[in-house]
C-alpha cells in the first residue's frame, strides 16, 4: 500500500487525533528525533496528528545527545523515558515508521514504512536531524494534501 493511499485517512478538521508511530531498535535516538520533529511540524501545519516514539529493546533514558540537540532546535515534545513498543499501540496506530526490524513475535502494520537507510554515525544527532527532516516534511506534506 503506499502512503498517498494510507494518506486518505487522514483529515486535517477530524476532531479524533491520529497516532503514527516512530519505532527505533532503543528508543532513545532516532524515533525520538523523528516524533519531535513531526510533532512540532504537524502542529505549526494545523494537523491533528500525534507521533510518538517507541522502542523494541528500550534503553533506561534517552540520549543526552538527543535532548542537548532537540533543546536547541526548539523541539519542546520529547519522549522523556524510553518506551517498549506494544502489539496493543501496533494495532492502534494510524501509521507506523521503523528505523530498525520489528522482533518476530511483533504484527507487522500494513500502514508503515521503512527508514532504517537514514544513517546514524556514533551519536551525530545534527547529521541524523538533517536526513530525517526532508522525510518528516514529505510524510506531512503527503498528509496535509489528503481532504
Amino acid at each position: 500500500m503506499t502512503l498517498l493511499a494510507i494518506c486518505n485517512g487522514f483529515s486535517q478538521d477530524s476532531t479524533t487525533s491520529k497516532t503514527i508511530l516512530f519505532i527505533c531498535e532503543h528508543g532513545s535516538f532516532r524515533s525520538v528525533v523523528a516524533a519531535a520533529a513531526f510533532n512540532k511540524m504537524a502542529k505549526e501545519q494545523g494537523l491533528n496528528i500525534r507521533a510518538i516514539a517507541r522502542g523494541t529493546v528500550p534503553n533506561k533514558e534517552v540520549n543526552p545527545i538527543v535532548l542537548s540537540g532537540l533543546k536547541q532546535d526548539g523541539f519542546s515534545e520529547i519522549t522523556p523515558v524510553p518506551q517498549k513498543i506494544s502489539n496493543e499501540e501496533l494495532g492502534k496506530a494510524s501509521y507506523v515508521v521503523t528505523f530498525c526490524a520489528l522482533p518476530g513475535d511483533f504484527h507487522r502494520p500494513v500502514s508503515s514504512e521503512d527508514w532504517s537507510t537514514i544513517p546514524l554515525v556514533d551519536g551525530d544527532y545534527s547529521g541524523f536531524r538533517d536526513s530525517v527532516l526532508p522525510r518528516v516534511r514529505l510524510l506531512i506534506g503527503n498528509l496535509k494534501k489528503r481532504p
